[in-house]
């Protein structure tokens, strides 16, 4: 028998329980109550972070307003939403961007106006054609996906096996696909500074011996409010800070 109705043998009077229906009726009502109680305890386990299963884990992100790389086993989601005000702290701004962005599994760096103007001393009225809130993020290797230099579309062995338009692989680079990048930007709209924009990704696939890039691909990045109701939108100094695209 459940709990309560253990207890209702013990705190009853014996003719409660008696007749044809008595014993049924309080069987019926103790047995509601023991499963109230056990969806009760569950519910209360399912909040917290150590006890949970892994089916709760997205919701506990949820309360947090944090997501994770979709690499991530159960045990880092864990630690990750472990600290969120080690998350929140310092959102909204470049080293939390670089961060985030570190836990996708890359090797980023920020680049912003005040960067190219103050340090690499490029013109300050050309560069991002003066929009001193716009920055682009570079990736370099090692990178959290086989990306490397693309080869040629179509099948072995005139190409590298890629077909025309063979969702879901990214143009330009090999061995990756569009929610790996994707990912990228998702993080950069919601971690990076309040008041900025971020207009491209730049992607870093060779460099010589002395760091400088060989070999890179661009890919635009745009707000929210750029795109228009058919998905487009314009090229806004999305693939060059010093020249808009034409």
């Amino acid at each position: 028998m459940g709990r309560i109705y253990d207890f209702f043998e013990r705190k009853l009077s014996w003719h409660y329980l008696n007749g044809t229906w008595g014993a049924g009726l309080f069987r019926t009502l103790a047995d509601a109550c023991d499963a109230t109680f056990a969806s009760s305890k569950d519910a209360v386990r399912q909040r917290l972070l150590s006890k949970c299963t892994d089916e709760a884990l997205p919701y506990l992100g949820q309360n947090f307003n944090l997501d994770w790389p979709a690499r991530f086993t159960a045990a880092q989601i864990r630690d990750y939403i472990g600290s969120p005000w080690d998350h929140w702290e310092n959102a909204g701004s470049a080293p939390r961007l670089v961060a985030e962005l570190t836990a996708l599994g890359h090797n980023p760096s920020v680049i912003s106006y005040r960067s190219l103007v103050d340090i690499i001393g490029t013109d300050p009225n050309t560069t991002f054609g003066g929009y001193s809130s716009f920055f682009y993020v570079i990736l370099r290797a090692p990178f959290p996906f086989p990306w490397d230099v693309a080869g040629k579309w179509g099948p072995p062995p005139v190409g590298s096996g890629a077909l025309w338009g063979s969702a879901p692989f990214l143009w330009g680079i090999s061995g990756a696909q569009v929610w790996q990048l994707d990912e990228v930007r998702r993080t950069i709209a919601k971690w990076k500074p309040a008041g900025s924009s971020c207009r491209f990704i730049e992607v870093w696939l060779k460099t010589d011996i002395f760091g400088v890039p060989t070999e890179v691909r661009r890919f635009p990045v745009h707000e929210q409010w750029e795109y228009a109701s058919n998905g487009a939108a314009r090229e806004f100094y999305n693939y060059s800070y010093s020249q808009e695209r034409v």
